[in-house]
């Protein structure tokens, strides 16, 4: 006897400390399918999609629902799901949601969005799930802190806080950076450091692309300090070509080494250049009413 279609009602699937239902039909006759799905109380460390090496993600998957349907050579999948207390590490992002649709290959994030007292980040745009996982996505964060998570992505930074708003578009393979292009915008920073503050001076721009960070616009400001930052480093070459001029406070110095004291300003110009392997700094600075 051959079966021309097969439906399953009331299916029921542990997930870690979580419970998945559904019911699902499939017609090898009309090449066709039809899912429902709906879970709650899945742990996010459970689920192998949200596995970072560098970043363990904690929570409790809440109100998740899945529909798919459509021909078996062009599925339709619709998900929702919310995470009311989503952690990366020790450090807290909030509730996270999310509405993504995946029609073929390609993946919509219709909306992605994450919402605490120290973050405010939203997402939206398309992920082609090719080889390189072809991306074209915008996302605004608002009166963000970044300071928590820097020890995620390198060493710790002097910063004792920063906070941002602004945004970045990312256009281009996300697995083949070389070939990946991301340009960012932030227009209202504020760096503290050592009791010491300063804001960016009109929008802040950043860009990377054939595998080079670009300074395009980059100044800040602060009592006594008028910074402006500029050039690029080179991912392929592993080179460096930065360089910084303006007056600065001395009391800077002090987040690089905290057991100068120093106060007064200076009038500076330096240069960042060489490798990564060995890079060389060389510049001038003008010292006025140091101590």
């Amino acid at each position: 006897m051959l079966f021309r279609s097969v439906r399953l009602q009331r299916v029921e699937l542990a997930k870690g400390a979580g419970v998945i239902t559904g019911n699902a039909w499939l017609s090898w006759a009309r090449s066709a399918f039809s899912v429902v799905a709906d879970s709650d109380g899945v742990p996010v460390e459970a689920i192998d999609a949200f596995r970072v090496d560098r970043a363990r993600l904690t929570g409790v998957l809440r109100n998740f629902k899945a529909r798919g349907s459509g021909t078996l050579d062009r599925p339709l999948w619709q998900v929702d799901g919310y995470v009311p207390d989503l952690y990366v590490g020790d450090e807290g992002i909030g509730a996270l949601s999310g509405r993504l649709q995946l029609a073929g290959n390609v993946l919509t994030l219709q909306e992605l969005r994450a919402r605490s007292d120290r973050l405010q980040v939203g997402c939206a745009g398309t992920i082609t799930l090719d080889d390189g996982y072809t991306a074209a996505a915008n996302c605004q964060f608002m009166h963000t802190s970044l300071d928590p998570y820097f020890k995620f992505v390198g060493r710790e930074l002097p910063f004792n806080r920063v906070i941002a708003s602004g945004s970045f578009d990312i256009v281009g393979p996300i697995a083949d950076t070389p070939h990946l292009s991301v340009a960012a915008r932030i227009d209202d920073a504020s760096l503290s450091f050592s009791g010491y503050q300063i804001r960016n001076d009109g929008p802040v721009e950043l860009a990377f692309a054939d595998n080079t960070f670009r300074l395009s616009r980059v100044r800040f400001q602060g009592e006594d300090t008028r910074l402006a930052l500029s050039g690029e480093a080179n991912v392929t070459a592993r080179t460096f070509d930065m360089a910084a001029s303006g007056q600065a406070s001395l009391g800077v110095l002090q987040a690089f080494y905290p057991s100068i004291s120093a106060s007064g300003g200076a009038t500076l110009t330096a240069r960042l250049s060489g490798t990564f392997d060995k890079p060389m700094l060389t510049g001038r600075a003008d010292l006025s009413n140091g101590r």
